[in-house]
């Protein structure tokens, strides 16, 4: 649950838990009787597909992907703007903004007159602001591609943030704000993203009841006019449409779009402290959930790749591959789930973190366990087996990332949206395939830092095999609401 949690989410939460149930019970219902080493698997050979780019006058940026297979069209949007920029005291704009945007209707048309549309055709629509980007996502049958580019290019251009509407989704936060604290998974995440990046970083701040009604519509208004521009947005489109098409296409709704200048203010940085902590949430419930972790690289540093395939070792491989899951859960018997996480960041700084869930009566033997497994990993180079695993896995997982057009071409947005290389992602192949014990063992020694752990845990303290205290870390109660 925390992992896909903390890749994108607490939205995701009851999605990755369906899929953990199912996921892990096929995985020891249908394990293989051969050694995977004695399997005969020929290599995989990815062929890279290159969407055709292009850029409008006004500076709307294009990428087109032409796939015929099915009558079927997919448009993607990113735009410039997020909670980054939002101001503190109104978290929860950039969030409001992003949903009332489909929600709200256009100048043009009322939410009504738009839904109405959308559900004509078929298609499917949605929009968002996160935290380093918005965006737009709309799925149509290839002959509605024109008018369903009107309506994307209405919405995005010129939202009504219909008042009713606003209040709909300011009442559904305020109700998602009121059950923040149901879950202790959500707890975990929420509170696991204060303690690595602080409470008022972008990327540990969240909306309250008081930020929330100080946003009216001319906020909304005003944080839209402020972001939404041609040349601060970057538009995919994948399936049954040539490039010349969808040049001609796009052109039509978003080329009278003015271009303008922008003062996109610049990432902030992160000032919380990384000295060693326990974060602990008192809540009444039999188990317990720990992550522990600390800021670890971007994107953008040389050994992403690298830190990535020590983290598949370490816990972020397949259930019943990694080191996490063969101590704590195979020879302990002790956690319902144990994994890894390497995030890398893109604007800040990412993260490395180890999450288990547990009974209570053995929360105090998981923690050390987890803090001794981070020493472990940044002391004991991978074996030969293990990075063989790692590299037959991560290689054989690449080709789906160009199986589906799609995703080729939201990737190749998010490569241009973050100022990356445009080989960025056909990197890891040569690096998964080049790696050494060495090389890896050096990257884990440099950026794996057991000595600066910050642990979230959230449980009940009264059912601890020992004081939270014996553990030899600060201890930060929190109390929640």
């Amino acid at each position: 649950m925390l992992r896909n949690d903390m890749r994108r989410s607490a939205m995701a939460i009851p999605f990755f838990a369906v899929l953990f149930v199912l996921g892990a019970g096929n995985v020891f219902a249908h394990q293989a009787k051969e050694d995977w080493k004695d399997l005969d698997i020929p290599p995989i050979e990815v062929r890279k597909i290159v969407p055709h780019t292009d850029t409008l006058e006004n500076g709307l940026r294009l990428f087109v992907l032409e796939d015929d297979r099915l009558p079927l069209v997919d448009i993607s949007v990113m735009v410039k703007v997020g909670a980054m920029f939002e101001p503190a005291d109104m978290a929860g704009l950039a969030s409001l903004t992003g949903r009332a945007m489909r929600t709200g209707g256009t100048k043009n048309r009322s939410w009504a007159e738009v839904d109405e549309a959308i559900d004509a055709m078929a298609a499917r629509f949605r929009t968002w602001i996160a935290t380093e980007s918005g965006g737009a996502y709309l799925n149509v049958h290839s002959r509605n591609l024109g008018e369903a580019l009107e309506i994307l290019a209405d919405v995005l251009r010129h939202p009504a943030f219909d008042e009713e509407k606003v209040e709909v989704s300011r009442a559904q936060m305020h109700e998602e704000i009121r059950r923040q604290n149901d879950d202790p998974v959500r707890i975990a995440v929420r509170e696991t993203m204060k303690v690595l990046y602080g409470a008022d970083h972008p990327q540990g701040r969240h909306p309250t009841r008081e930020s929330l009604d100080r946003i009216d519509r001319s906020a909304l208004h005003d944080f839209h006019e402020r972001y939404f521009a041609p040349n601060n947005v970057w538009l995919g489109i994948a399936g049954d449409v040539t490039p010349e098409a969808a040049r001609e296409a796009v052109e039509e709704v978003f080329g009278s779009w003015e271009r303008r200048a922008l003062d996109l203010p610049a990432p902030v940085g992160v000032s919380a402290s990384r000295d060693p902590v326990i974060v602990f949430a008192q809540k009444e419930t039999e188990q317990t959930t720990i992550a522990a972790g600390h800021l670890s690289l971007r994107e953008s540093h040389p050994d992403r790749y690298k830190l990535q395939m020590v983290d598949h070792v370490f816990g972020g491989g397949e259930l019943g591959t990694t080191r996490l899951w063969d101590r704590i859960r195979r020879s302990e018997g002790l956690a319902y789930m144990t994994f890894s996480l390497f995030d890398p960041g893109r604007l800040s700084d990412g993260r490395l973190l180890a999450v288990a869930v547990t009974q209570g009566p053995a929360s105090g033997k998981v923690i050390r366990i987890l803090i001794e497994e981070f020493e472990r990993i940044h002391e004991e180079p991978l074996t030969e087996e293990e990075l063989a695993l790692a590299q037959s896995t991560l290689l054989n997982q690449q080709v789906f990332d160009y199986e589906d057009p799609e995703r080729v071409v939201r990737r190749m947005l998010q490569l241009d949206y973050f100022g990356l290389p445009a080989d960025h992602y056909e990197k890891a192949i040569s690096e998964f395939q080049s790696a050494s014990r060495e090389e890896l063992h050096r990257a884990a020694r440099e950026h794996v830092h057991p000595d600066r752990l910050r642990l979230v845990v959230v449980g009940d303290e009264s059912k601890f095999d020992l004081p939270l205290a014996d553990l030899g870390y600060d201890i930060m109660r929190i109390e929640l609401e």
